[in-house]
């Protein structure tokens, strides 16, 4: 019975996402919203939101800075891209 309540407990801990995924959400959707990412999202698929390496780099990246200014999404695309290709084999 114990073992029970306290899974329960465990799924109603991990239900609620933390700061951090919050933030990687957020930024997430404002990628979203950009022409060149729905191209991304097609050719790779949305699991690369699960990605650790592509979330940590969505996470260290200013995205409403970056896409505020076309030179600088065009050096984050770039970046974007290098790092999908190490990861997706």
């Amino acid at each position: 019975m114990g073992e029970i309540i306290t899974g329960l407990i465990e799924q109603f801990i991990f239900t609620f996402p933390s700061k951090r995924n919050r933030t990687i959400h957020k930024k997430f959707r404002m990628l979203r919203k950009e022409i060149w990412f729905r191209g991304i999202l097609g050719r790779y698929g949305t699991l690369i939101h699960m990605n650790t390496r592509v979330r940590n780099f969505v996470e260290q990246t200013n995205i409403e800075e970056i896409l505020k200014d076309s030179e600088k999404t065009k050096r984050f695309q770039i970046e974007f891209e290098t790092v999908l290709s190490k990861e997706i084999l």
